[in-house]
């Protein structure tokens, strides 16, 4: 079998060579486009995240807002319709949010924070702050908690990446050291044949 080996042409070594340059370069370009493709996701995650956060703060704050000024309504005798033409302007607002919102999140995954804001919008515009005060402070606090969840769900994936990046990664390992173990194994066929050589 040595003798097989040591008869081989230079040119075939130089071949083996390029084949596997080949193949690690391959293996590197596939694993940078990877890892960028990762990198762009998980700022678009973010991004994502941050604007939900803003967003749904905003809105809350705008709920808040109205609430506090219909009870001063309701102690200084106002009534419904007079209070909802006082915050109009502050209920388009809380409504354009609620739509923005709406769109960024995913109709099945995201249901239980557009049922809260469809619910939180019923409220107010039907002027049924007076028989479902509870209800609208409960919601609130529902809408609050559950968007935490739903970052802390997102940061959770950003940090451990894509399904399909945790597999390449897997891959890549498994490559790694089938590759490195071919190489060593190589190396000391080689240094064996040398030594029986000579």
């Amino acid at each position: 079998m040595y003798e097989t080996i040591s008869t081989l042409p230079q040119t075939v070594y130089i071949g083996i060579g390029t084949v596997i340059a080949a193949f690690v370069a391959g293996l590197i370009s596939v694993v940078n486009t990877t890892i960028s493709k990762e990198n762009k996701i998980s700022e678009f995650r973010q991004a994502w995240s941050e604007a939900i956060i803003d967003e749904v703060s905003t809105y809350i704050s705008l709920v808040s807002k109205i609430h506090v000024s219909w009870l001063t309504s309701r102690s200084k005798g106002i009534s419904g319709a007079t209070f909802l033409e006082s915050e109009v302007n502050t209920i388009r607002e809380m409504q354009a949010l609620q739509h923005k919102i709406t769109l960024r999140l995913h109709e099945e995954k995201h249901a239980k924070i557009i049922e809260h804001l469809k619910r939180i919008d019923l409220i107010i515009c039907n002027n049924n702050i007076e028989q479902k005060e509870a209800d609208l402070e409960h919601l609130i606090e529902s809408l609050s908690s559950d968007t935490k969840t739903t970052i802390k769900q997102e940061w959770i994936k950003v940090k451990l990446g894509e399904i399909h990046f945790i597999w390449l990664r897997r891959i890549g390992y498994f490559l790694s050291v089938s590759l490195a173990s071919l190489i060593f194994s190589t190396c000391l066929l080689y240094i064996y044949f040398m030594i029986k050589q000579g």
